[in-house]
């Protein structure tokens, strides 16, 4: 018997008996995705849906701690495994593994939870964040968004096919001020009309005008949005906020300006954040943070700070405070995320934007000391412990 074939014998022993660290459950998995025939022996020996259920579980928050906490819990039910059967079972399987003929192209584990495929809805659930938004025009008119709109330099306002999707009369020699606002438990996409770009997380705004034709493109952000603008070497585009501003020439990258607090992630190109004292350029998957308007640079993680976008939440040794806010936005629900401003526990994983809150909380309730209910539409949160 090869040694990768003991390596795996041993590994389903290990399973069997509730010993698996996180590194070993994900290359048994590994094996077991590389052909039909592992499978199937697999299938023979174990429950699948078992082993899927604890991938789940190591690929959400904390999963090493969430993973020991389970079997400690379950010292009991480790010990009543028929020890004769599984010795008969594993001289089975050294048998048929020695075989298999090993292919190692291996494939990698999902990060979709298998709790996204449950599509019942209770009272006291909610749905992830839709799309929509209210445009408000300049004399005070607002309309209601639930599709992606685009403005035309002429100052039409066009669907995704191209039609004129909105009736409003826009003066033809000046810029009218437009407004799109985004309230909690929504999102939206726009293109403005140099053709930039624009996605609007949840509980944000932007202000621009209804055409381009001032020195530079001046748009005004709260909230978080992501852009990709549209090059335009004679015409410079500017992201205001409250801390700073943001210049860009053409390049995608990520404002976030919740909370009085300036996170400017840059995907590509080159920006220029410049603030009241301070001013400093910013390079490919670097990002700014402007507070009390100092500017301080560091390394981005563009896969966590653009995650928003990419429809995921990921987390990266994120405080319950940070993800409690995520949580109120997304979803709709009043939390006491300033509770836990001091708390230190952190949580790390990733999950698909498109569950519902309670796939959320089961979760996060598996791998944190705390149990979640919604009560008028605020989110309680109890302590396991009390």
């Amino acid at each position: 018997m090869s040694q990768k074939e003991k390596t795996i014998t041993q590994l389903l022993i290990k399973y069997l008996n509730g010993k698996c660290s996180v590194k070993e459950i994900r290359k048994l998995n590994n094996w077991i995705m590389e052909n039909e025939e592992n499978r199937n022996l697999f299938k023979k020996f174990l429950n699948p849906e078992i082993l899927q259920q604890d991938l789940d579980l190591l690929n959400s928050f904390d999963g090493e701690t969430t993973w020991q906490k389970r079997f400690n819990q379950n010292k009991s039910l480790k010990q009543k495994h028929n020890l004769k059967w599984l010795a008969a079972a594993c001289i089975i399987l050294i048998g048929c593994l020695s075989l298999f003929h090993f292919n190692y192209s291996l494939f990698p584990i999902s990060q979709t939870s298998h709790y996204a495929d449950r599509k019942e809805v209770n009272d006291n659930d909610r749905k992830p964040a839709l799309i929509g938004a209210e445009l408000k025009f300049q004399n005070g008119e607002s309309i209601v968004l639930n599709n992606p709109v685009k403005l035309k330099a002429t100052g039409e306002i066009i669907d995704e096919a191209n039609n004129i999707t909105i009736d409003h009369s826009f003066p033809k020699d000046k810029i009218e001020w437009l407004e799109i606002k985004v309230p909690i438990a929504q999102y939206y996409n726009l293109t403005l009309p140099d053709s930039t770009l624009v996605t609007l997380n949840s509980n944000s705004t932007i202000r621009f005008p209804s055409k381009f034709i001032e020195k530079n493109r001046e748009v005004f952000v709260e909230g978080e949005a992501f852009f990709d603008v549209k090059n335009n070497q004679n015409q410079l585009f500017i992201v205001n906020t409250n801390q700073a501003n943001i210049q860009v020439l053409g390049t995608s990258f990520n404002v976030n300006n919740y909370n009085e607090k300036l996170i400017t992630t840059l995907e590509k190109g080159k920006v220029n954040v410049q603030s009241k004292k301070d001013s400093r350029i910013l390079k490919p998957s670097q990002k700014a943070i402007v507070k009390d308007n100092s500017i301080e640079i560091l390394d981005a993680n563009i896969l966590k700070d653009l995650a928003w976008k990419n429809k995921k939440f990921h987390f990266e040794n994120d405080r319950m405070e940070e993800i409690l806010f995520q949580i109120q936005n997304w979803y709709g629900v009043k939390t006491d995320y300033k509770k836990f401003k001091n708390h230190q526990e952190t949580f790390s994983g990733t999950i698909n934007r498109d569950v519902n809150l309670s796939q959320f909380l089961e979760m996060l309730s598996k791998t944190s000391d705390y149990n979640f209910s919604i009560l008028n539409n605020h989110l309680i949160i109890h302590n396991k412990h009390i």
